[in-house]
């Protein structure tokens, strides 16, 4: 008994957590895996499920675009820039923790967004080397690994946020070609490029936005807004689509831009991102916060933990109970003068998700006790009902056979229940 009841917590344990297929990992909070083939920032990270794929790997993660240089920032001006933005496409599968190419997309762009609709990984504006924002659509279809370029979008912003609800593609927020930030929110037909407009932002335009998806939520959170380049936003919004109404929830603990977002158990996540000092100089914000959502999409954020390496401009995917981060910029270097690209993965592990992993692994010390004293007292009891139980039959057997009188009335007894029965 006391086996079979610690087999059923460790395949609730296993159905809640995943495979776990990093080892150790699976016990702390950030670890290193397989690098990038290119070290990159201001990419996109597209979750694409299992279903579609015919090996036993998982889902992947699809990397596409993005700065491959170190943001150079020079001493007489007020302002940083990417000096190459490439259009190369990678993707990472999880479960073999390995890399893979793809073909490159028609056009190089960063800083923008990307969906998976349809069994298509959709690219959305963003910017190329010049600083131009990028109007074309560009397609590619995860089954014949092909791209395409459907159609052009005029106002393609650049550092907005998208998501999919019910096939219809959503882009939020972002900066215009000229930098005005936007609060719109539109649907866009990514066959011709024909948008519909939705209820805007209520608190405000803002760009340097993720957005992540959740029980029928959109959530945005931080980024700079109101045309404001010195003071981060800690402000977080979501969107309901059946509605068409926007929600307001707590504020983050800390302002910030540029950050991740990742959602496990229930709940959400914010990862790293910027603020600025002085106006002037990127600072990585390094920590972990996180967002419990009630029943009214309501709760509290908490600093969760730190980030062991200073980075922003990371991009990341939840993928089986684990958000993987990708790539990113680290710390000001006065050698460069600017801001390293890094080709890190790093796996983080949530809090919530490493306790029941811990659990799944064995129970020790006064947790073993406690459970074994759990399991012979449910022994200890299914043993006495057994016996009662018997001892009840057997009594009133004994009634029946005393009650029956003999003779010839007591035949049929006989004739229905004895081993020579015809």
């Amino acid at each position: 008994m006391k086996s079979a009841v610690l087999a059923m917590a460790s395949m609730a344990a296993k159905r809640a957590v995943g495979d776990g297929h990093h080892g150790e990992s699976a016990f702390e909070a950030f670890s290193d895996v397989h690098v990038m083939p290119i070290a990159r920032s201001d990419m996109t990270a597209t979750a694409v499920p299992s279903t579609i794929f015919s090996d036993n790997y998982g889902p992947r993660v699809f990397l596409v675009g993005g700065c491959t240089s170190d943001q150079l920032c020079p001493a007489d001006a007020d302002y940083c820039y990417c000096q190459a933005v490439t259009s190369e496409c990678d993707y990472y599968v999880s479960g073999g923790d390995y890399y893979k190419g793809c073909a490159d997309a028609p056009n190089a762009r960063y800083r923008h967004s990307a969906v998976h609709v349809q069994n298509k990984l959709v690219l959305l504006g963003g910017r190329d080397a010049e600083d131009n924002t990028v109007t074309a659509v560009d397609v590619f279809d995860l089954e014949t690994g092909e791209w395409s370029t459907p159609c052009s979008w005029s106002d393609a912003p650049s550092d907005a946020g998208a998501f999919v609800e019910n096939d219809q593609v959503f882009v939020v927020g972002g900066y215009a070609a000229d930098y005005t930030t936007l609060s719109s929110l539109v649907t866009l037909n990514i066959t011709t490029c024909a948008t519909e407009s939705r209820a805007p932002m209520p608190a405000g335009t803002r760009g340097d936005v993720q957005v992540l998806s959740h029980s029928e939520e959109h959530y945005v959170a931080g980024g700079f807004g109101n045309d404001d380049w010195c003071n981060a936003l800690a402000t977080v919004e979501s969107y309901n689509v059946a509605t068409d109404v926007w929600t307001s929830h707590p504020d983050m603990a800390k302002a910030r831009s540029d950050s991740a977002m990742g959602a496990l158990m229930g709940e959400l996540f914010v990862i790293g991102g910027e603020t600025l000092v002085n106006c002037s100089r990127s600072i990585p914000v390094d920590d972990v916060e996180r967002l419990y959502v009630d029943n009214n999409n309501q709760g509290v954020w908490k600093e969760e933990e730190s980030i062991p390496a200073d980075r922003f401009r990371f991009v990341a995917a939840s993928v089986n109970n684990a958000i993987y981060l990708f790539g990113g910029q680290g710390e000001f270097d006065p050698s460069i003068p600017g801001y390293p690209v890094h080709d890190t993965t790093m796996l983080y592990v949530p809090r919530t998700i490493r306790e029941l992993r811990a659990l799944e692994s064995g129970l020790t010390g006064a947790e073993s006790v406690a459970i074994g004293f759990i399991v012979f007292v449910v022994v200890a009891g299914l043993v006495v009902l057994g016996c009662l139980i018997y001892a009840a039959k057997k009594f009133k057997g004994y009634k029946k056979l005393v009650a029956e009188p003999s003779g010839p009335a007591s035949a049929s007894l006989t004739t229905t229940t004895g081993p020579d029965r015809a």
